[in-house]
């Protein structure tokens, strides 16, 4: 039953496409406009909105290898830094801490301080 669930899956992106509110990029999916992403987002319930963030920013990090993850650095910070509240685990709290030690020192070094100063606040 399964397979059958991704099928309906594809078909209802499919019928997205169809109607401009998403676009095919090969193999990824992405909103057609930024407003259609920012509406879909507040669709979420704001109390489930923090546990997305953080298990995105989650799986981002364990999906990739360390030079992979300089790439997308500030991205997983972000996602981890918006659902950081539900860190209850010590040694989560000191791996997310350190991420954002290293985000804001790449930040530094790329010259954009203010976000620097937001990440070494963290």
């Amino acid at each position: 039953n399964n397979g059958e669930d991704t099928k309906d899956d594809f078909c209802d992106l499919d019928i997205a496409v169809d109607e401009g509110i998403i676009k095919n990029c090969g193999s990824k999916y992405a909103f057609a406009h930024d407003q259609i992403q920012h509406a879909a987002y507040f669709l979420i319930p704001q109390c489930e909105q923090t546990l997305w963030h953080f298990q995105i920013g989650m799986q981002m990090l364990r999906a990739c290898k360390n030079e992979e993850l300089n790439k997308i650095l500030f991205v997983v910070v972000d996602q981890l830094n918006r659902g950081k509240i539900l860190i209850k685990e010590a040694k989560q709290k000191i791996e997310v801490a350190m991420l954002n030690c290293r985000a804001g020192e790449k930040a530094k070094s790329s010259g954009m301080f203010h976000a620097a100063a937001l990440y070494l606040e963290e």
